[in-house]
């Protein structure tokens, strides 16, 4: 794993470069060891209940920890309850839930091993996926204490200590997970952190 981000940009007559040293210890590296599987496509979906139906054979279980998707927004960490090909979803957090008949697309959330970092010692990280996804991280409670989601693929989601305010001060990281907001492609995403420690 590298200790740069090398990030450059360039449109309308104008451009823009910056190298990001990450050098020395606490650089690392996350990404699912098999890709994941890209979500389910609904084929209705009903606000009132925040209920979607989804073709035979989708796959979710009653108690699954899932994230949805649409095209104005999401909610992450949200519980299941599986009736045949309909699936209700309970809590999370995120974004109000879409109108009804919305298109959503619905991901079981899938862990990222050895996640933990007190939020004040991080100095920087970088998020990249081909498809949209969202990374969740958690307390030692299961309570979401930040997402970072890439919402334009393949742009990556950054932050360090130069650029802004530290989205994860007083936070204590105890785990993470990923989920893939397609509905036809898998996702391979790439998450890299540094922290002072």
């Amino acid at each position: 794993m590298s200790d740069f981000i090398n990030c450059r940009a360039a449109g309308a007559g104008l451009q823009f470069a910056a190298v990001v040293n990450f050098s020395g210890a606490g650089a690392r590296g996350y990404q699912p060891s098999t890709p994941i599987a890209a979500g389910k496509a609904s084929l209705t979906w009903t606000q009132g209940t925040a209920t979607a139906t989804f073709a035979t054979g989708h796959g979710f279980q009653t108690g699954d920890v899932c994230d949805l998707y649409w095209a104005a927004g999401k909610r992450c960490q949200m519980t299941a309850t599986v009736t045949s090909d309909s699936v209700a979803l309970a809590g999370g957090h995120g974004d109000s839930l879409p109108a009804d008949g919305t298109a959503v697309v619905l991901c079981k959330q899938t862990a990222l091993a050895d996640i933990q970092f007190t939020g004040n010692n991080l100095t920087g990280y970088l998020a990249a996926a081909a498809t949209r996804v969202a990374f969740d991280f958690l307390d030692s409670g299961g309570e979401s204490q930040a997402t970072i989601e890439i919402r334009v693929p393949p742009f990556p989601e950054f932050w360090f200590t130069s650029y802004g305010t530290n989205p994860f001060a007083a936070k204590t990281i105890a785990s993470a997970s990923v989920s893939n907001g397609s509905s036809t492609a898998a996702a391979s995403p790439k998450l890299f952190l540094k922290t002072n420690t």
